[in-house]
């Protein structure tokens, strides 16, 4: 049986549309509503661009820098699109959301004196994105540095969506298959643009780029292979078969950890592309050299279902690292083990439940104490 049908067998795969149906009331009449996103630049080169989404269906794009196309682009959509994309902003509630994501704090407990200790978690030369909307008298600005919740990240994403961004910040697939076409060098240009394909999630410019001959396992980038750079984005999951359907390694680590795809999966938070590594033969217990685990990461990361996806594939629960820690040890007290190591604060009051659910997850699938 080939990868894709082992897949069907293994998987049920709920098709949905991007705007899913939102229980708040949003208001019906978005003449003049306005939507913006804007995102700077970072230390490299990130894009920096912004856009307008009107009521109307106007679209305004701005670009700026390490983009494709650079100065005022103009476009119209469907006004359903608009009213769709404001109906996600009330279904996240995004007028309670902060006005800020730039730092994050946790405590850490000693277990040995009970002091707590308060870490402060910053990040350096990110982009930010800043976001809004003015509709029905209500206006709201949030500014995405960091740490900011998945559901402000989609939104971020549903903005490029319906504004149709890529074609301008990076290209569409005619723009590629006519690039192509005309003699395009491949050899010098291939990689990058492979890369931000995978970046934009976009499986149908994976498909194209590799057709035309980049390689899926170019020995430049042994450090970071593009399969390592698809497992760790959530939503790559088509882009991950189009992969490894190409012969991506799916076990492939890089040279000075060992780190593997499973591995960024298992921390990334996608269930699917978490499945896709699986069917297609990721070695389950595979160590890095500091003997993580994918199932570790998943605990660390605090991602209960992948967790549950991992046991439910037959990881094992009897690992442990260099340091002798299972995964039930992080499980049980890894914020007072190792409270540097940053990622998912267990201190936090509403994650106590997540917390609790990996715990009696690895007990009940029979983790030795």
């Amino acid at each position: 049986m080939n990868y894709y049908g082992k897949a069907a067998l293994f998987l049920l795969v709920t098709v949905s549309s991007s705007f899913a149906q939102s229980p708040s009331s949003a208001p019906s009449n978005i003449a003049d509503a306005v939507i913006t996103l804007e995102r700077t630049q970072c230390f490299g080169s990130c894009p920096v661009y912004s856009v307008t989404i009107h009521g109307d269906g106007r679209v305004e794009y701005m670009g700026t820098k390490f983009v494709r196309v650079s100065g005022r682009q103009d476009a119209t959509i469907p006004t359903e699109k608009v009213e769709a994309l404001i109906k996600q902003f009330y279904a996240i509630d995004y007028f309670s959301l902060k006005d800020s994501y730039k730092s994050r704090e946790y405590q850490a407990v000693d277990t040995k004196t009970g002091k707590k200790t308060t870490f402060h978690e910053v990040i350096s030369d990110m982009p930010t994105e800043y976001t809004s909307i003015s509709v029905d008298g209500r206006k709201k600005k949030i500014e995405d540095y960091y740490f900011a919740p998945s559901e402000l990240k989609r939104i971020e994403e549903l903005i490029d969506e319906v504004a149709g961004t890529k074609k301008w910040v990076f290209t569409d697939a005619e723009t590629l298959k006519t690039l192509i076409q005309s003699g395009w060098d491949l050899g010098k240009f291939g990689q990058d643009y492979l890369s931000k394909a995978v970046n934009w999630k976009d499986a149908e410019l994976v498909r194209i780029l590799l057709a035309a001959g980049v390689n899926v396992n170019d020995p430049n980038k042994a450090a970071w292979p593009i399969l390592f750079q698809a497992a760790a984005r959530p939503g790559n999951a088509e882009v991950l078969k189009v992969l490894i359907q190409a012969g991506a390694n799916v076990n492939i680590t890089n040279n000075e950890v060992g780190t593997t795809a499973l591995h960024l999966s298992a921390k990334s938070g996608d269930p699917e592309g978490l499945k896709v590594l699986i069917f297609a033969g990721a070695k389950l217990d595979a160590q890095t050299s500091y003997g993580g685990t994918a199932l570790m990461e998943a605990v660390l990361a605090g991602r209960p279902e992948n967790l549950r996806i991992l046991l439910a594939a037959g990881a094992s629960l009897a690992l442990r690292n260099r340091e002798a820690r299972s995964a039930l040890d992080y499980a049980e007290k890894w914020m007072q083990i190792d409270p540097e190591r940053g990622g998912f604060d267990f201190n936090i009051k509403e994650h106590a439940a997540t917390r609790l659910e990996m715990v009696n997850a690895l007990k009940q699938a029979g983790a030795p104490k």
